[in-house]
């Protein structure tokens, strides 16, 4: 069947490549295309062979996926008999999880003596394999045979062997012995590094303290303790009074910077034990603009805990896609690809939105070229549409509380009806009982509480409902019952959830106000607590009790209104018709309908906006919850073991200033903070090269190398290398990483990690892309394990193959390093870290009393058996081999969900995984926030945005530089890690700067023309263009994953000697380095200031033929 994959994918080519013009719109009839491209013929000309690399993907999904020229698809190594037979003597199948990209997406290993021999699909995971099952959850039984009949992995999941195998890996510890960036080193053992890491110790150009004395002497409980003083920062008067204490710990002049953390529970539990605030992971860099507006519309107020939400990809009927390319660069690709080919298959109807003719805008029914970062522009104008033509769901709407909603019929409800209080025509804050002037719904303490008590203590519970939401200071509180008779909300039995709608769990005075925090209007004028009526009004605006309010969807209205449908649609570039139909189609209710945005939409300076719009358009047509709408997806998880000390580990202000609100003694503080956001991973590597908030003296790196994968990655890379005499400004650097990548060319200390074949993590699984519950195990899958003695405790420790561990007893961590030779998985480093520096939370009766943590392999252990897998590892290195566990959900590989079954049998027409809570309009969390170097406040319902705007509010210098830069993934790649694979670059051996047909005609450039872009940043990179028809005048497209610097592509040494490289690793442009930086802060990228999100497709550049 190969040949006929090898022609579907040709005639994407030719379908990508014949277009020639544009309807009056700016749209493409995709069908037109294809039935052009139906009336060629083709010739077979790629010898596929049973060895051909692609023969473990699925013909589908490939199809789906590749879209352009791919070379000599020969399986490299032939000779080791790639694709033994299961029942072979030395063959077993073990099961995993895939981190070749996030997705998480379950695998099946064939392993031969120890070697790791073909990557497959576990049939089991939903990711990779469409099956129902006998019973709610999957079985061994349910597929027959599954060691033999394998799911559908993508090609970078196939290929995850050559990333196990990789000869450029770095499989000893290095030291620095020349200039960062020099590519000097010297072999060390484990001891000598950790040693000077935690000790300090001397590099070229000077000493430097180590994590120990950086921490300080910590309290009887072994926190860290002293606080931060005026020889520690020159910013003291951008603190809360003034005071540098206020800046936290000593400890946070350690920073901890990550990529994709799949260890996340040991990670964030050895940094806080240490007692830094700087636990700083990459979000800002990916998904920010995802996951904030998600927390600030599915707040999830009744647990405290918000929702990602996501189409329904089984039941979906209309599909709208912005700015995501789901067929080569979303989380689960495979699936992606098998669900939307059955859903154009089944008649579904396709639109993308994207500058860029994508392989998925290939299977569309209709492409719409818009502007690059005006997307929010056309949702406005669509919601301006639905609104003027009544086809929001006022009737669900309308309903302000929870019973009443689900006594209609309805599985959520919205705050669109809540009064909100206004100024100038700005939403503020929600009215509460008390402002209103109501005598209901309002009360005092009768108890002091604490932030964590669960039951509240009230003068009168009378006129309370009997569950809902209170007020206390800034805390609003969920209450699930109360007891009228104690006057408590909250009782024994269902306690109160603290910190409900992104606030912060408080201690409160007996006396203090308890107010129930929403009210609304109902039809007649009356103001009533939102549980006192079952309609309210919804498009309203007026004052109450002296105070000027509107509903939040009225808030809505007016910014959608503020603009005439063509003029949202001038903004966009996509003509008023066009919208309209859209709007039109998804709106009309005779399908099942949705919205979906990823980052092509939202990574701009407004993307946050973009994302909020996405969240409540859904919701006002009514597609939130709903069987082919926006859903979630939920987990089978595991639970961090305990903390005998968990209080008062971490104090103060991060680094990024990510979740703090500027409090200083000066009006305007030196760089941004970010009240609303969770991280801005760019801004900490700058930040600490110019000392603010505070001086940091150490710099940990796991998993990311921001020096390539960063927009504007030059501002990493100066502030690195920046010095203050002989001396780096940051003293120490370390680099826990698999390869001698950009970043960690410019660090003193190179930990060798191990990849995702070699290591545990909690149960994982995509974001929402399933439906139904599911939870992949990653664990080693080659290597061996060793029953030892540590400090006189039993322990089994996992030791990847390629490395060793000499002797089974130990007396000290120091012994145990001494004995170990090759790379050591970071969550062992991290254990063995702890306890030599003798953080609380390790060690002796680290997870609680008589559970040592002593290695990696007995915390995760108790992760696994606190939450849904009750006999944890089971035994798992029994042995001495992966593998060996018998129980059912360690041989599968997981647990999963029947994946059939989405829709909830007993309510039809809703998911039977679903958020079923407030939907929030207006945000009351960023509303209250504010620019801290503008002093402008931002909006809680959507408000348009330019896309390209700085932190000042200034707009970038960009005359002379006409065209618009994107970057883009392949289907083949991943990120930054994938670069060095060899069966990956013979897919695509180096990427290209794609340019629009007339575009390349006006600069005299054809297809294999080699092309200089410049960046008005001063940098500069060379391509060869390819000349497309598929992509917006004056756009250029550079692919992501290629120019390299480091990652094999050059030698270094080590101890004297050349290290092996290739440099066609390093061939091609690197669009990174072009990226925009802040108008007034060249060291970081454009960057959105309510969320933090990393701006990644609106650089201006100029381009030229070399």
């Amino acid at each position: 069947m190969f040949p006929y994959v090898i022609i579907a994918i040709l005639k994407v080519i030719l379908v990508r490549n014949s277009i020639n013009s544009f309807d009056k719109d700016g749209l493409m009839d995709i069908k037109t295309s294809i039935k052009q491209t139906k009336e060629k013929n083709f010739d077979n000309k790629f010898k596929v062979t049973r060895r051909t690399f692609l023969k473990v993907g699925s013909a589908v999904a490939a199809a789906a996926i590749c879209g352009f020229e791919l070379k000599r698809l020969y399986a490299v190594d032939d000779d080791l008999d790639p694709d033994p037979d299961v029942g072979d003597t030395g063959v077993e199948v073990i099961r995993t999880a895939c981190m070749m990209c996030n997705a998480g997406c379950g695998m099946q290993i064939k392993v031969k003596d120890g070697v790791a021999l073909k990557i497959e699909g576990n049939p089991f995971c939903p990711h990779t394999n469409d099956y129902s099952t006998a019973g709610s959850e999957a079985v061994l039984s349910d597929i027959s045979e599954p060691d033999k009949y394998s799911g559908t992995p993508c090609a970078r999941g196939n290929a995850g062997l050559k990333t196990l195998y990789d000869p450029y890996r770095v499989k000893q510890p290095l030291k620095r012995t020349g200039a960062r960036g020099e590519g000097k080193w010297q072999a060390i053992s484990w001891k000598q590094a950790f040693d000077e890491i935690i000790n300090g110790g001397t590099l070229p150009g000077g000493t430097f303290v180590g994590l120990k004395a950086i921490r300080g002497t910590p309290d009887s409980s072994k926190r860290a303790s002293e606080k931060l003083g005026t020889n520690d920062t020159a910013y003291a008067s951008e603190t809360k009074d003034g005071n540098p204490a206020n800046f936290g710990f000593k400890a946070n002049q350690y920073v901890w910077v990550r990529g994709r953390d799949q260890i996340s529970q040991i990670t964030k539990r050895f940094n806080d034990s240490y007692g830094t605030v700087n636990h700083i992971e990459h979000s800002s860099l990916c998904n920010t603009n995802y996951a904030l507006p998600a927390k600030t519309t599915f707040t999830g107020p009744k647990s405290a805990k918000y929702s990602y939400m996501r189409v329904d990809l089984d039941n979906i009927e209309y599909l709208i896609l912005f700015g995501t390319n789901p067929l080569e660069a979303n989380v689960g690709t495979p699936y992606w690809a098998r669900k939307l080919m059955l859903f154009k298959a089944n008649g579904g109807k396709l639109i993308v939105v994207d500058p860029f003719f994508t392989h998925t805008a290939s299977k569309a029914d209709q492409w719409v070229s818009i502007k690059p970062g005006t997307d929010l522009t056309m949702l406005m104008g669509m919601m301006r549409w639905i609104i003027d033509n009544n086809r929001y769901l006022s009737n669900y709407l309308q309903i302000p509380n929870e019973s009443d909603a689900n006594s209609a019929g309805y599985k959520n409800y919205t705050d669109a009806a809540f009064l909100v209080k206004t100024e100038d025509g700005k939403g503020e804050e929600f009215l509460n009982a008390s402002e209103a002037g109501l005598s209901e719904g309002v009360t005092t303490l009768s108890a002091n509480i604490s932030s964590s008590d669960k039951i509240i203590s009230v003068q009168n519970t009378s006129t309370f409902p009997s569950k809902g939401f209170v007020k206390i200071g800034d805390e609003i509180i969920y209450y699930p019952e109360k007891n009228d008779s104690a006057n408590t909300l909250g009782t024994s039995s269902s306690g109160c959830t603290r910190g409900s709608f992104n606030t912060k769990a408080a201690s409160a005075s007996t006396g203090a106000s308890v107010v129930i925090p929403f009210v609304v209007r109902k039809a007649n004028g009356s103001i009533v607590l939102y549980s006192g009526a079952n309609s309210a009004t919804l498009d309203w605006s007026g004052t109450v009790n002296g105070h000027e309010c509107s509903t939040s969807f009225k808030l809505l209205k007016d910014q959608v209104t503020s603009k005439t449908l063509e003029e949202w649609a001038s903004l966009c570039g996509v003509s008023a018709s066009a919208i309209q139909t859209l709007a039109d189609e998804l709106s009309r209710g005779d399908k099942k309908s949705c919205v979906e945005a990823y980052r092509g939409a939202w990574g701009h300076t407004n993307g946050y906006q973009t994302s909020r719009a996405v969240n409540i358009l859904n919701t006002i047509i009514g597609r939130s919850d709903r069987v082919g709408g926006y859903c979630l997806g939920t987990r089978f998880g595991g639970k961090e073991p305990s903390r005998p000390v968990s209080s008062g580990l971490t104090s103060g202000v991060r680094i990024d200033r990510a979740g703090s609100k500027y409090e200083g003694t000066v009006a305007s503080p030196t760089r941004q903070w970010y009240p609303v956001a969770s991280v801005v991973t760019q801004e900490a590597i700058p930040s600490m090269a110019v000392g603010y908030p505070y001086k940091c003296k150490a710099l940990m790196f796991y998993t990311h190398n921001p020096a390539y994968t960063q927009p504007n990655s030059k501002g990493i890379r100066d502030a690195l290398t920046k010095k203050d005499g002989n001396s780096y400004v940051i003293p120490l650097v370390v680099s826990c990483t698999i390869f001698m990548d950009e970043t960690a060319a410019l660090s003193d200390y190179i930990l060798p990690d191990t990849t995702y074949l070699e290591r545990y993590s909690l149960p994982f699984t995509s974001y929402p892309t399933l439906k139904t519950k599911a939870a992949t195990i990653m664990r080693p899958v080659i290597g061996s394990y060793k029953d030892i003695s540590i400090e006189g405790r039993p322990a089994r420790i996992y030791i990847p193959d390629g490395s060793s561990l000499d002797g089974s007893s130990f007396n000290s961590v120091d012994e145990l390093f001494e004995a170990w030779n090759g790379p050591m998985p970071y969550d062992e480093q991290l254990i063995q870290i702890a306890k030599k520096l003798d953080l609380p939370n390790f060690g002796a009766n680290g997870m609680g009393t008589g559970k040592h943590l002593d290695t990696a392999y007995q915390f995760w252990n108790e992760v696994l058996a606190l939450g849904d897998f009750a006999n944890g590892l089971s035994n798992e290195g029994a042995s001495g081999t992966p593998g060996d566990s018998k129980e059912t959900y360690m041989v599968m590989g997981g647990r999963w969900e029947n994946p059939a079954q989405v829709e909830d049998p007993n309510a039809s027409g809703w998911a039977k995984n679903r958020y079923g809570d407030l939907i929030s309009v207006f945000s009351e969390k960023v509303a209250h926030s504010k620019n801290a170097l503008t002093g402008e406040e931002y909006s809680g319902v959507p408000v348009w945005e330019e896309p390209n705007i700085g932190l000042k509010g200034n707009k970038p210098e960009d005359t002379g530089y006409e065209y618009t830069m994107n970057t883009y993934k392949r289907a083949w790649h991943v990120q930054s890690r994938s670069t060095s694979n060899e069966w990956l670059l013979e897919l695509q051996p180096e990427g290209f700067i794609y340019l629009n047909f007339s575009d390349a005609s006006s600069l005299g450039v054809l297809t294999g023309d080699t092309v200089k872009v410049t960046s008005p940043n001063g940098q500069s990179t060379e391509g060869k263009a390819r000349v497309i028809n598929g992509l917006r005048r004056k756009s250029i497209i550079i692919d992501f994953h290629f120019g390299r610097e480091w990652f094999g592509s050059k030698a270094y040494t080590v101890d004297g000697e050349d290290s092996v490289y290739d440099p066609k690793i390093g061939v091609g442009p690197n669009g990174n380095l072009l990226q925009r930086g802040d108008p007034d802060f060249p060291d970081i990228c454009l960057t959105d200031p309510i969320s933090g999100q990393a701006c990644f497709y609106i650089t201006k550049v100029k381009i030229e033929k070399t």
